[in-house]
């Protein structure tokens, strides 16, 4: 069991997957390859977050609620990592659900924190962008995850998101934003790219001290000290046929997808049948 310099429990965590269970930044963007750690990480640091703060309200977000699970992140989340700080007997038990509310069809559950209150999680979906404004309207969290933020196209699940992060009884420095993804098809035009990249960095900012709010941790393949040698050149594998996505899945990189890529398994398709 992992112990830290004041006697706490801690998750047994690659470095990359360290940063992101330590760092209190506001609006953290986790990127990177498939397989590299980073959903993974941000499960634990909304556990973190969810035991830390005292009546926590954590909203997830995925495109669809089917695709959070069958090995997605409600799954991850239920069967994976909140396993893990319930057999660590650190503290932290399962006080409500995981259940589905008969008339919302919310998927939520409810943990114990250090505080002896409670802590609710619950799981959303976005099929339609511009549908966030209806679903959150009036409504206050503590934190906000989103689950592969290359499948959200418009800044305003962002903007409005971050608006309701208003808890009255914490302090504005408690509430965290956060989210992973694989780089998006459309590279830096994507809004994420345009947040925490060229926004982020950018000089002479209007807003400096929101600016610094702002974290991108960068996850490569190699991050995962538990992936075989085998394993990352079955990655590279699939994808030696498409540069375009090789970049994406196996390096991280935020290019701009191209139409020979966004076709080229259609492509082989086409000329295996006229080989035939």
């Amino acid at each position: 069991m992992a112990i830290d310099s004041e006697g706490r429990w801690y998750p047994d965590l690659a470095p990359k997957q360290a940063a992101v269970f330590n760092t209190y930044k506001k609006y953290v963007l986790c990127s990177g390859p498939v397989r590299s750690g980073k959903t993974i990480a941000c499960l634990h640091r909304l556990l973190r977050h969810a035991f830390e703060t005292p009546q926590a309200r954590i909203g997830i977000f995925a495109k669809t609620v089917k695709s959070a699970f069958a090995g997605g992140v409600w799954s991850d989340l239920t069967e994976i990592v909140l396993p893990i700080w319930l057999n660590a007997s650190m503290g932290m038990r399962i006080t409500h659900g995981p259940k589905v509310d008969g008339s919302t069809r919310l998927h939520h559950l409810k943990v114990s924190n250090m505080h002896g209150g409670e802590s609710e999680i619950q799981l959303r979906s976005l099929d339609y962008d511009f549908d966030i404004t209806a679903i959150i309207k009036s409504a206050r969290f503590s934190m906000f995850y989103f689950s592969e933020l290359s499948n959200f196209q418009n800044r305003i699940v962002f903007t409005d998101t971050t608006e309701r992060l208003r808890m009255p009884h914490l302090p504005e420095d408690a509430h965290l934003w956060l989210a992973d993804t694989n780089p998006a098809d459309e590279g830096e035009a994507h809004f994420a790219w345009q947040l925490w990249w060229k926004e982020r960095l950018a000089e002479n900012h209007p807003y400096p001290d929101v600016q610094a709010k702002f974290q991108v941790i960068e996850f490569s393949l190699d991050d995962n000290i538990w992936m075989t040698q085998s394993e990352r050149n079955e990655i590279f594998a699939r994808y030696a046929h498409d540069e375009d996505r090789k970049q994406r899945y196996c390096y991280g990189k935020w290019t701009t997808s191209t139409e020979k890529g966004l076709f080229s398994d259609l492509q082989q398709s086409e000329e295996g049948r006229e080989q035939l």
